[in-house]
């Protein structure tokens, strides 16, 4: 936190400041940047000078709209306090550019354990959800800079990415696609994702435990996140001395670098799946709805025609009702490891860099 006696001096003086100009209730300060540059000092101290002035009533800050002046500092006889509990504020920023996997964390349950994990007397959560149908750019608002620390999830790219490094706060990225673009851009980091190279290896362990023989596999990009996967089902076929070469890969857009993919495209790699039906016997896959759909459309049932393992965020309806074999992703293991470490680096002021594996669950099936 910055030094107590110099962000009372810097409120004491935009107090100061304001009063000279005769400035009206209702008027609207500049943003913290300006006012960094005005008084000399970091926009943290600026911010701690704010959060002092609006406690005793002489502003009041909006998210997303600025902050203003509610009294008139001429005749207001208010000082800053020389001790305040900081609030900080920490947006989870979902970015969503439409790719098939649907990055609704807040329905299940990410939003709400980072609430439950950072106490509402020390920590404000704002939930930010950024959506472009066609994928473009996003242009981030300048509320946004007002944060003093990102959670950050979704299709993210290194544009968007490097952004928030420009912000120098600190920061939780989730999912292993920040891997490569965070060391492209140089910043640390602590990175939260799923261990799917250990997650694939059991199920495909499992299946071959089952007798299945010839388990295919679907992946989607070629992506860092898909090979860990592909790694993990490769490793385990390896020890059961079973050739990864003879064995059914299905890459739904191997062109793409990032993790981003089309529902058509999905639909489209199943097809090919399904038109090789003679070389596999199971499938994992994190593509399970269209996969069954297709499945039904050639009359055949996942479950008792071939084996299947479906990768899910919670407990799915549809595998549960098929009797499928499921690996759950641990959305509130996630949450907590991204919480516990935002909290370390805002106290501290620091951005370290780090990489913290969370576990995925098989849910055994009947397959």
């Amino acid at each position: 936190m910055p030094d107590t006696s110099t962000y009372v001096r810097v409120a004491e003086a935009i107090r100061s400041d304001l009063g000279r100009g005769v400035r009206g209730v209702g008027h609207r300060l500049d943003s913290e940047r300006v006012l960094a540059e005005r008084y000399g000092c970091s926009r943290l101290t600026i911010r701690a000078a704010l959060s002092d002035l609006e406690e005793n009533g002489l502003l009041t800050r909006l998210p997303r709209k600025g902050t203003f002046l509610l009294n008139n500092p001429a005749e207001s006889k208010i000082k800053p306090k020389e001790i305040r509990k900081k609030v900080y504020t920490v947006s989870l920023v979902v970015i969503d550019k439409k790719s098939a996997l649907k990055h609704d964390f807040a329905s299940m349950g990410f939003l709400e354990e980072l609430r439950a994990l950072m106490p509402h007397d020390q920590w404000r959560i704002e939930f930010c959800h950024f959506h472009t149908a066609g994928g473009d750019e996003f242009e981030f608002p300048e509320s946004l800079e007002e944060s003093d620390g990102y959670v950050i999830t979704g299709d993210y790219n290194h544009n968007d990415l490097f952004w928030f490094t420009q912000q120098r706060k600190p920061m939780a990225v989730v999912g292993l696609a920040g891997d490569d673009l965070l060391q492209n851009i140089g910043q640390s980091y602590v990175q939260v994702y799923h261990d799917d190279f250990s997650a694939y290896m059991l199920a495909t362990d499992h299946l071959i435990g089952r007798g299945f023989k010839r388990p295919a596999i679907i992946t989607g990009t070629s992506h860092s996140a898909w090979r860990d996967r592909y790694e993990g089902y490769a490793t385990a076929l390896s020890r059961r001395n079973i050739a990864p070469k003879d064995c059914l890969h299905i890459v739904i857009n191997p062109d793409r670098h990032d993790c981003a993919i089309t529902l058509q495209q999905e639909q489209d790699a199943i097809r090919r799946l399904f038109d090789q039906r003679d070389q596999f016997d199971a499938v994992i896959t994190a593509s399970h709805a269209s996969l069954v759909a297709e499945a039904r459309s050639r009359n055949l049932l996942p479950g008792k025609d071939f084996g299947m393992i479906a990768e899910v965020f919670e407990e799915d309806a549809l595998c549960k009702a098929l009797g499928l074999t499921m690996m759950r992703k641990d959305i509130v293991g996630l949450a907590r490891c991204a919480a516990e470490r935002l909290i370390e680096q805002i106290k501290e002021l620091r951005v370290s860099k780090g990489k913290i594996a969370v576990p995925m669950e098989l849910i055994l099936g009947s397959t």
